[in-house]
């Protein structure tokens, strides 16, 4: 293995530590339907998208302030751009390879994130196996 791939194979495993990582902050900050989707072979802007609910403003900023400082302190990576703000009820963070989404209940209604990415592949919460061929097979 030559040394660029070295780098790159450490960057990958970084990439998902830190997206996990970011799950577990969430959930220990009480976010609800908290998913994480490995979109690496169908996504140019990432490798894994999140997407988490809080329920007011300070709950929404709460969950983004942790997630930073968590994956800063645990995998030295900061944020490269935060969007949206708590007041808007929709707050994304763009770290390298991993985009968050922490959005308010409505919004997370209204803009259905998740049919984005139904060509990625759910990791978090894992799905069950009968659901896995179901979306695989396009049922």
């Amino acid at each position: 293995m030559r040394v660029d791939e070295k780098k790159a194979q450490a960057f990958d495993e970084l990439t998902r530590k830190a997206a996990f990582l970011a799950v577990e902050t969430a959930e220990d900050r009480k976010a609800e339907d908290v998913k994480l989707f490995d979109v690496s072979k169908t996504s140019i802007i990432a490798d894994y998208y999140m997407i988490c609910t809080g329920f007011s403003d300070p709950h929404l900023k709460a969950i983004s302030s942790n997630i930073q400082k968590e994956l800063r302190k645990t995998c030295d990576l900061s944020v490269k751009r935060v969007e949206g703000n708590p007041e808007s009820q929709w707050m994304l963070l763009n770290f390298p390879n991993l985009v968050v989404h922490i959005l308010h209940p409505d919004g997370r209604e209204k803009y259905k994130l998740e049919k984005l990415w139904e060509d990625g592949v759910q990791i978090f919460p894992e799905l069950p196996e009968e659901e896995t061929t179901a979306v695989e097979s396009g049922e």
